[in-house]
């Protein structure tokens, strides 16, 4: 009996054995399989997956994703992130139990940084040929322009480089590789050189989409079409390629460069409560796309470029990028001096500037820009000033010594005016002058930002035009809202000053603005409710600023 009694209880202990070694082997193939190896998903996240057989998401890179393409002669991967070293990349490359050694082409899909930067790299470890559209290869091979790899966006820890192009495409091409075949499809309009890969496999369409679409949810790359040239957007491009893929394709799965809804290029994390992460990118996006929902995303796109282009052709491509440009018939943009928007507005034969900054040269400055635009300025008849800041006023010395002209001034900057300009110089209180003197604009007080602030509103042509100074400000990165903010606490009047001023230019809704200080060359033209968004952001930041 106790021979049974330890012959049971030894099986039973062998047995318990088993079952531990059996749990523990699980957990080590469990730990050691990712999940992607277990299941394939079309629910995008922020991770390394499998999506389709031989179709993998490199989902944790930052900003953009990138994709690879497994084939019976090696791997394509379409972009390559904005590491140049790849460091994130190969982790995930790895994490899938793929071979990086086995890259034998990189397909980028256009010139931003977060999709090429990495590419140098990986041909100099693979040996993998390079391929991008003919337009952008420019831009690659010389490693910038800044604005031409990163847009508006603030990377400054991030450096450039050359890339080597092996292989340009212009659309139409078909790249090969063992089993595989893909399409190129040239999608001008986000970069000259953007470019749409199309790959069947399993009865599925599958189009790599770059940021021509650059989200699940179909929100395009068109912002740099609202850009100034340099960033090389393009509204009639960006209108042509969305038709041709209406026309050509309809994708079962649509893999765009940035999956998630993210936040949108000019939006700050401060408006964000969750910063970089919103619940759709959480929970995952489906890459899986109905015809009607192609359709739909595509008519959105082509209706917004098709508005745009018909408001470039009507009111001009008003950029305030340091070029000088005739807006109206009396309203002109002379660039830049001394970092300071110049505007210039003819009103009859009289001539008025608006915030003359210091610097030897300014009148030769003055007058070099307006015969570029074929224009004379015999003399200058009133200057008005948004600010009685140096930067914005240390010019007025210069104009008053030469041609004696009005200056208009809010009230408290008239004392600061007194302590630098002759005696028998003439300013007026540009917050209660009489306007049955003529003048073309009016004076709107405003304070919280600057040395005795003030805006002008002035109409030609049936257009409300607005010349202010640095009230309000447009935000649109996390930099220029830090600076604003700290600003704005270091002013007189501040915050609350600042709100009530805000509430002031609220109903005013001009067609044209022009700032002292213009971001990104921005355009002169307003419309929609872009004034009322403008001002939302710089009434949240302050609020946000009285919260904390």
């Amino acid at each position: 009996m106790n021979g049974r009694v330890r012959r049971e209880g030894g099986s039973r202990i062998l047995a318990a054995i088993s079952v531990a070694t059996l749990v523990a082997c699980a957990v080590v193939v469990w730990k050691m399989t990712p999940e992607s190896r277990v299941h394939t998903s079309l629910m995008l996240k922020k991770q390394p997956m499998q999506l389709l057989r031989g179709v993998y998401m490199l989902g944790s890179l930052t900003p953009s994703v990138a994709y690879v393409v497994d084939t019976s002669d090696g791997l394509i991967l379409i972009d390559s992130g904005l590491e140049t070293d790849c460091t994130a990349l190969l982790q995930q490359v790895k994490y899938l139990e793929l071979d990086p050694t086995r890259i034998k082409k990189v397909l980028l899909t256009h010139a931003h940084g977060d999709h090429v930067l990495g590419a140098m790299y990986l041909a100099r470890l693979t040996k993998a040929q390079v391929y991008a559209g003919k337009g952008d290869v420019d831009v690659l091979r010389v490693g910038g322009p800044r604005e031409a790899l990163f847009s508006t966006y603030d990377m400054p820890d991030v450096d450039t480089h050359p890339t080597e192009i092996d292989v340009p495409l212009v659309g139409g091409e078909t790249i090969n590789l063992g089993d595989t075949r893909i399409e190129v499809i040239a999608t001008p309009g986000h970069t000259p050189g953007s470019l749409c890969f199309q790959l069947k496999r399993d009865n599925q369409v599958i189009l790599f989409t770059g940021d021509t679409i650059s989200t699940i949810t179909g929100d395009l790359g068109t912002y740099g079409a609202y850009l100034p040239p340099r960033f090389r957007s393009n509204a009639s491009d960006y209108l042509a390629s969305l038709k041709t893929l209406r026309d050509t394709v309809t994708p079962n799965i649509l893999l765009p460069g940035h999956p998630q809804i993210g936040l949108a290029p000019t939006e700050s994390t401060e408006d964000n409560p969750l910063g970089n992460m919103t619940p759709q990118e959480e929970e995952g996006i489906s890459a899986e796309i109905t015809e009607n929902q192609w359709h739909k995303m595509l008519d959105k796109g082509i209706s917004e470029m098709q508005l745009l282009t018909r408001r470039f052709a009507t009111d001009g491509r008003d950029f305030l990028n340091s070029r000088p440009l005739r807006i109206l018939g009396g309203l002109f943009y002379l660039g830049e001096f001394s970092g300071t928007a110049i505007y210039v507005v003819r009103d009859r034969d009289r001539w008025i500037v608006v915030d003359p900054p210091a610097g030897a040269g300014f009148l030769e400055f003055l007058q070099e820009q307006m015969g570029q635009l074929d224009e004379t300025v015999p003399g200058i008849s009133a200057v008005i000033l948004t600010s009685c800041a140096p930067e914005v006023s240390g010019g007025v010395l210069q104009l008053v010594q030469k041609y004696k002209p009005l200056v208009f001034v809010a009230k408290a900057g008239i004392p600061i005016l007194r302590e630098t300009l002759p005696k028998d110089t003439r300013i007026v209180d540009a917050e209660t002058f009489n306007d049955g003197d003529d003048w073309p604009f009016r004076t709107i007080p405003v304070s919280g930002l600057g040395v005795a602030p003030a805006a002008y509103l002035l109409t030609q042509e049936d257009k409300r035009i607005l010349i202010s100074g640095r009230i309000p400000t447009k935000l649109d990165s996390r930099n220029r809202m830090q600076e604003f903010l700290r600003d704005v606490r270091a002013s007189r009047g501040g915050a609350i000053g600042f709100q009530n001023s805000i509430d002031l230019l609220a109903p005013i809704q001009p067609d044209i603005w022009l700032p002292t200080h213009p971001v990104n060359g921005q355009n002169a033209n307003l419309y929609d409710n872009q004034w009322q968004k403008v001002l939302d952001r710089n009434r949240n930041a302050v609020q946000g600023k009285n919260r904390n």
